[in-house]
């Protein structure tokens, strides 16, 4: 056997169920009984105000739900086990989606740095190229002029 429980204000609503028993079930059992007090009793709660028995009526609630919830194969039971299941399953979708909207984003400003990367590559081999150029023509002019003054000089000198 298990039980489960859950505190309310100064309430506490228990149940002890067979360890076999869905823990999901005992839970909606709780909550049920739960929402049926207050709306019962939630005035008398709040002004302290309760006896014991002031529950005697609500025990029949209390019996009638129990049954619904005794047979776990009941088709209340499994719908609302399945309802549960069907709101997971939509968080787990929407968490997944989001996961793979995420990645999309990152992939693509991967892309975008892998470009951007590349892109200055091809700048910096395009201003190597420029510098060299431009070393060769700085170097060309001058080894141009040196050998125009060097023609010069030997042509006045042998002639």
């Amino acid at each position: 056997y298990y039980y489960m429980y859950l505190v309310e204000g100064d309430v506490c609503f228990m149940t002890f169920c067979d360890k076999l028993y869905p823990k999901k079930l005992a839970y909606k059992f709780l909550e049920e009984v739960k929402s049926e007090f207050y709306i019962q009793h939630g005035i008398d709660v709040k002004q302290a105000r309760l006896r014991p028995f002031q529950f005697e009526k609500f025990d029949n609630f209390i019996q009638k739900t129990k049954k619904l919830y005794k047979d776990t194969s009941s088709a209340r039971s499994l719908s609302t086990v399945a309802s549960d299941l069907k709101d997971i399953n939509k968080l787990l979708q929407q968490n997944i989606d989001s996961i793979l909207l995420r990645g999309e984003k990152i992939q693509r400003v991967s892309a975008m740095s892998e470009e951007l990367v590349n892109s200055s590559r091809k700048f910096e081999a395009q201003t190597d190229r420029l510098v060299f150029q431009q070393l060769c023509r700085k170097w060309l002019f001058i080894g141009s002029l040196l050998a125009f003054v060097v023609f010069v000089v030997i042509f006045l000198y042998w002639y």
